[in-house]
């Protein structure tokens, strides 16, 4: 099973949209459209590991390109991907990628990644205007093992991504897929460190520390393991909380966090006969509020929650309002109010019917 490692939340032209750092194989993907990546070499036949992936699993032979988007000079570019043989259970696309070792200078390699990741999105753009939208994308992390740098790479990625989610109709995820768990760590923290947050010491924070490591435990708890999803949510929380070096990432802890909230209470609504709607505040302030079966303070705890999760994940460009970011004065209230929510789902897990 795919596992969420990080994530960052868009608003997009129709609601609330996501870009989502996985570590799974991409092949067995749901997502509507998977982006393949191989060569650049176009007098050889296209092939590499997620082609192979892909075909193998789907029973799928021979790779037939159509070209929509090719940088100038050569074959890089974006390709619509075709089968001989069989047919996957999503659109295929293909983008052709050079090493990095062919150009002058890692500014230049830089340079024509970004270029190569916009002709991914700009296909897919040119594709919704042609009525074939996608709901969701799925791309592997392109060029790690042709020798791009991991920072700037994720940051077109998280660019071009974000953007194309702001304007499209259609798309609501991206999907950015690290098939082996060692390297799934390295690219979360690029896309933290892509994205501006920050890494909190909690080793001379003996509060914060005492937190954490109370709320790992909890995460193994059964009445918490039977609430909640183990691979979209408690995996990653553990992870943001259980870094080697004991530092934490406050804006992935304050989204995954959110999340939590998000799963507890539609759980509670529907237990309840109540479906839940769209909006996260609407649902704890009205629906939740309205069971009867949440006490006031632990609804307040979910609000806080979800606030620390919009704050982290909403790109804002210029707050007004002070602090403009959250600190290290934050974590103790985060990590507390996560404690509570995670202690009041154990109590009403083992309530249930």
């Amino acid at each position: 099973m795919p596992t969420i490692v990080n994530q960052h939340s868009v608003d997009g032209a129709t609601g609330f949209k996501q870009i989502v750092l996985v570590q799974g194989d991409i092949a067995a993907s749901e997502c509507a459209a998977v982006v393949l990546s191989c060569h650049a070499n176009a007098q050889l036949a296209p092939s590499g590991e997620t082609i192979r992936a892909v075909a193998a699993r789907h029973e799928l032979q021979g790779p037939v390109l159509e070209p929509v988007i090719i940088l100038p000079g050569g074959a890089s570019g974006t390709y619509r991907c075709d089968w001989e043989s069989g047919s996957p259970p999503f659109t295929t696309l293909l983008v052709r990628l050079a090493g990095a070792n062919k150009h002058e200078s890692e500014a230049d390699a830089a340079a024509y990644y970004d270029r190569v990741i916009w002709s991914i999105f700009g296909t897919v753009a040119a594709l919704e205007l042609q009525g074939n939208g996608f709901s969701s994308i799925a791309i592997p992390l392109i060029g790690g093992r042709r020798g791009y740098a991991q920072r700037s790479s994720m940051e077109s990625l998280i660019r071009y991504a974000a953007a194309w989610l702001q304007r499209s109709m259609t798309t609501v995820s991206v999907s950015l897929y690290a098939y082996d768990d060692s390297s799934s760590d390295q690219w979360s923290q690029s896309m933290d460190e892509a994205l501006g947050r920050k890494y909190l010491d909690t080793a001379g924070d003996e509060v914060a520390g005492a937190l954490r490591d109370e709320i790992v435990a909890m995460l193994d708890d059964p009445r918490v393991l039977d609430l909640f999803d183990q691979n979209g949510t408690l995996t990653p929380l553990r992870r943001a909380l259980q870094r080697s070096d004991g530092d934490v990432c406050i804006q992935s802890v304050g989204g995954f966090g959110r999340r939590l909230v998000e799963e507890l209470v539609s759980t509670i609504l529907l237990a309840n006969g109540k479906k839940p709607v769209f909006s996260l505040y609407e649902n704890i302030q009205q629906h939740l509020r309205e069971t009867g079966a949440v006490a006031p303070w632990i609804v307040a705890h979910c609000h806080t929650l979800r606030e620390f999760g919009n704050e982290a994940a909403h790109a804002k460009p210029d707050p007004t309002y002070i602090p403009k970011t959250l600190s290290r004065h934050d974590l103790v209230a985060l990590l507390s109010s996560l404690l509570r929510v995670l202690q009041f789902s154990q109590e009403w897990s083992g309530n249930r019917v």
